[in-house]
């Protein structure tokens, strides 16, 4: 059966910013980690924070090559360019695989297991007075046992605000603001990365519905390794038919080691009541990692599927022969109508030649 053709509607992609002071307007949760990870509008800081001026401050991250057991002490500026008193908190932050891959953080109170672990300086809540700038330093030793590898971590400012501060803020856009607001800056580590150990796999794939109707798989890929990879993901879609009915292939961002990642994907196109084989496929060099998994629709979803999609506008038009469904009621209707017609015409035919008769019967006394 053929698909319903969908309307295409392309996603701008914002890059991540080089500068370091925060303008985390509307749409800065597309960015990969250098911003809030967050799925609302996020208020603009006024908080700048940024590493040494002596090392790779035109990147806004760390990098250094370590040997296990030693200590290393980084350096980190923030400064309240605002006219009003702020409080930040400075914390480690192990790295995490956001979703399609990139960048996240984690909170203060997270458990540290990586990077983030290797920290001997806590969190640090700072009071800035308007225009205040202030050093912190923090102290990492390295673990005596580290393998060959890249050892990615960050240092985290989380500014928040409450009260009247929130609402100022989500008056002047006119939207929910979240009240909080990260910038995170990068340490990477090399321990003879050349030796590094490359290790991805699927862990799984998930299926749902978006509310307009599309569905969405999600490929889970973990990178058990010890550096940081950045994949192709491969999917295709077959039907109980043995029909490829979609299949695309992606570039994914970064996969921290010892971390999984969610990469997305949206089926443009309707799916109608079946089982599916999804076929996975994740290349990074020459080495190659499949997996095949199911899903179902049933009847009740895909139903509900159509009707989203006709009220969201991804339905260019229904055409003749697309959806079994859509011909099935539309052929029903037609018949019945056709049907009802006839029956009214044969009645009327058959009470007029009555009638016809009743007055050419001659009368008997």
């Amino acid at each position: 059966m053929a698909g319903i053709k969908l309307i295409e509607r392309g996603d701008k992609v914002i890059r991540p910013m080089t500068k370091f002071r925060i303008h985390c307007g509307l749409l800065t949760f597309l960015l990969l980690g250098i911003c809030p990870i967050s799925y609302g509008a996020t208020f603009q800081s006024n908080v700048a924070f940024f590493p040494s001026e002596e090392i790779r401050q035109d990147k806004g991250f760390y990098w250094d090559r370590v040997v296990p057991g030693e200590t290393k002490s980084y350096p980190f500026f923030v400064q309240n360019t605002s006219d009003k008193e702020v409080t930040v908190e400075i914390y480690p932050s192990d790295a995490l695989s956001d979703r399609g891959g990139g960048k996240a953080f984690q909170n203060p109170a997270d458990e540290k297991v990586t990077v983030g672990s290797w920290f001997e300086t806590p969190a640090q809540k700072l009071q800035l007075r308007p225009k205040e700038s202030r050093r912190v330093d923090f102290i990492l030793r390295v673990p005596a046992n580290i393998s060959f590898g890249q050892y990615i971590g960050y240092i985290v400012m989380l500014e928040r605000l409450e009260g009247d501060q929130l609402e100022q803020q989500q008056n002047k856009i006119n939207l929910n603001v979240t009240n909080e607001a990260r910038h995170g800056i990068q340490i990477v580590l090399d321990f003879q990365p050349e030796k590094a150990v490359h290790n991805l796999s699927i862990v799984g794939t998930t299926h749902k519905y978006l509310s307009e109707g599309l569905a969405e798989l999600s490929v889970g890929v973990q990178n058990a390794g010890s550096i940081l990879e950045k994949p192709k993901v491969k999917v295709r879609v077959i039907n109980s038919e043995d029909e490829n009915v979609f299949e695309i292939e992606v570039q994914a961002d970064s996969i921290y080691a010892q971390t999984t990642a969610q990469i997305p994907f949206v089926i443009h196109r309707f799916l109608p009541a079946d089982t599916y084989r999804v076929s996975a496929e994740v290349q990074h060099q020459d080495v190659i990692v499949t997996k095949d998994s199911t899903f179902t629709v049933d009847k009740k979803e895909s139903m509900s599927s159509l009707e989203n999609l006709l009220q969201s506008g991804r339905v260019e038009k229904p055409k003749v022969g697309l959806i079994e469904i859509w011909e099935l009621i539309k052929g029903t209707v037609l018949f019945v109508f056709a049907l009802v017609m006839a029956s009214v015409i044969a009645l009327a035919f058959l009470f007029l030649k009555l009638k016809s008769k009743h007055k050419k019967k001659p009368k008997t006394d």
